[in-house]
């Protein structure tokens, strides 16, 4: 094998995993609501006078744009302060699994993760894509199936660069955060 690394992961580690998945689409939500909002708002404005009085309808098209994002910014952030935190932590007490000690191992063609209970080898090209913060690597077997490496368990920056030029060299795509 090319490189090893043994970890152990714990509930912050899942935390910041759910966390790095979700990153980079909030944008994309957050335009979808308002634009949900602004054809309701548009709707109801429409049906209430037909538009007979601009400065009205303004002020109400305004005033359920400003809603809808103060419901959008209330739901993401207890999501991320308060569910987000409380599902991790089932999840991890849960699944026992993930409290295992696991080893990483790698060639130049395949990535093995080993534990006690079970041994998984896929190829590089097998995966979807990854994702990584500079504490996390998450590497995807499907849209909603990843393997969870914290990079602090890699001996160096080397070992790390080495492993993402295999996912690279094997045109699995991946973005750095």
């Amino acid at each position: 094998m090319t490189g090893a690394v043994k970890c152990t992961l714990n509930e912050a580690d899942l935390l910041a995993a759910y966390r790095l998945r979700s990153r980079g689409g909030w944008l994309k939500k957050l335009g979808l609501v308002m634009f949900l909002w602004l054809a309701i708002g548009l709707a109801v404005a429409a049906v209430k006078d037909g538009f007979d009085s601009l400065g009205t309808t303004a002020v109400f098209i305004a005033t359920v744009l400003l809603l809808g994002m103060a419901v959008f910014i209330a739901v993401a952030l207890s999501v991320h302060f308060i569910f987000g935190p409380r599902y991790a932590k089932h999840i991890f007490g849960q699944q026992k699994d993930l409290q295992e000690p696991f080893e990483l191992s790698w060639n130049d063609e395949q990535l093995v993760i080993e534990s006690r209970t079970s041994r998984s080898w896929s190829n590089f090209a097998d995966f979807i894509k990854w994702r990584s913060d500079g504490r996390l690597l998450l590497i995807y077997k499907s849209a909603n199936l990843f393997h969870l490496i914290p990079l602090r368990f890699f001996d160096s920056d080397t070992q790390i660069e080495t492993l993402i030029e295999r996912f690279e060299a094997m045109n699995v795509p991946g973005k750095r955060f």
